[in-house]
């Protein structure tokens, strides 16, 4: 792919002020994007989605809560261990006792998964005090187990 250098302008806003932060839009005062933002462009132009935690809170619907399935080494039935309740408050360490607790299952690592697919996402141990939701965006991401 061919780059027009003609035109680039060395702060990456489209603005022309020097006010941008190389992705074609304006930087807000700290250099953040704005709060609620869903997609930033990336390279090439193109769109990438960003998370946005209260919108991962709000898609957990009235209930505020949603099932996260339990696994030991793999996504497949036979390793399924349980299931427990994901919700906005619990961090990564509340689901590492939640499997001691209510699975009776020591587990000493974990990582996130997907049914059907081999790869495995570990989360680290210093992780265990950040909220679990972000990990797992998605209904089809799953707890793995590692004894």
């Amino acid at each position: 792919r061919i780059h027009d250098l003609t035109s680039h302008d060395p702060d990456g806003d489209s603005s022309g002020d020097g006010s941008g932060d190389g992705s074609g839009r304006p930087a807000s005062s700290n250099g953040a994007p704005e709060r609620g933002e869903t997609s930033r462009a990336g390279r090439g132009g193109g769109a990438r989605p960003v998370l946005s935690v209260e919108g991962l809170a709000a898609s957990l619907g009235s209930t505020g809560k949603r099932e996260l399935m339990v696994y030991h080494t793999e996504c497949c039935d036979e390793a399924l261990l349980g299931s427990l309740q994901l919700s906005a408050e619990l961090t990564l360490g509340d689901l590492v006792r939640a499997v001691r607790e209510e699975l009776d299952f020591s587990a000493s690592a974990i990582c996130r998964g997907t049914e059907h697919s081999g790869m495995q996402v570990p989360l680290h141990c210093g992780q265990y005090g950040l909220k679990a939701l972000p990990f797992f965006p998605r209904p089809e991401m799953h707890l793995i187990a590692i004894s």
